[in-house]
């Protein structure tokens, strides 16, 4: 199996948080840290009530991302927007405020569809020069005991390999599985692997920039959305080519709030 190496700097941490943002709705806070090879990401998820609980309660119906209406269906409520209005999520699309110079004002349980253009994007950067990693299939393995607060290397921790992954398995002696023994058996397993800087040519750096792009992109889109149009934009910078695809959707964006918050 291959892998890319991708290097700390080619990642756009702000991107990753609003794709993760556009792809689930459910996210009030996206936090990424990056430390080492390592990646951590911590989300903190919207506190939101289900439809059904908002039953009989009065409520907006309120756009749930950015689009471009193109269909608007009231049933009860004040429509606030019309076709080919450009909204922004948490506008208020079908009030439940309703208001007559007959009549005092009145609030209402809004329902009704509301459908529209939207778009979701991706880019992605093919650099002309890439690190690809592959494992050469050569292991090496060592072994650490540890009694109480001792550490015993059985043999050289080290590992003869220029370049590895590193795999760790850690097991507590037991008697009959019942009784625990102060003393663990760690054993550590080193798996070469091999970097090979492979060059791409321009129209390979293109193809797989666009392909990587559309992929993304296509993951981002929710399922059941009615997907009628793509464009793809490419751009070439010195090290390689960078390529924006954009999906343009029909789907519905109205979502319920309770009125007041």
């Amino acid at each position: 199996n291959l892998k890319v190496a991708v290097r700390k700097s080619a990642v756009d941490i702000e991107q990753l948080k609003l794709n993760m943002a556009l792809k689930r709705n459910d996210l009030a806070w996206v936090g990424v840290n990056i430390k080492g090879t390592k990646a951590t990401v911590e989300i903190v998820e919207k506190v939101m009530l289900e439809h059904e609980e908002l039953d009989g309660i009065p409520c907006n119906i309120v756009a749930s991302k950015d689009g471009i209406v193109t269909k608007i269906f009231v049933k009860d409520g004040t429509a606030c927007v019309q076709k080919d209005d450009l909204v922004q999520k948490g506008q208020i699309l079908i009030s439940g405020v309703m208001t007559s110079e007959f009549a005092d004002e009145r609030l209402v349980h809004a329902d009704g569809d509301v459908y529209a253009k939207t778009w979701y994007v991706y880019k992605s950067k093919a650099p002309y020069k890439k690190d690809v990693i592959s494992k050469t299939g050569n292991t090496e393995k060592r072994y650490k005991i540890k009694l109480l607060n001792n550490e015993i290397n059985l043999l050289n921790n080290s590992t003869n390999f220029e370049k590895y992954d590193t795999i760790k398995k850690t097991n507590q002696l037991k008697i009959f599985n019942c009784f625990i023994l102060p003393l663990e058996i760690t054993e550590t397993t080193y798996q070469e692997i091999s970097v090979e800087t492979i060059t791409l040519s321009k129209e390979q750096a293109i193809r797989m920039a666009q392909n990587d792009a559309m992929n993304m992109a296509m993951q981002l889109v929710p399922a059941g959305v009615e997907i009628i149009d793509n464009s793809t934009l490419t751009r070439e910078y010195d090290d390689g080519i960078e390529a924006e695809v954009s999906i343009e959707c029909i789907e519905r964006i109205g979502t319920k709030e309770k009125l007041g918050g």
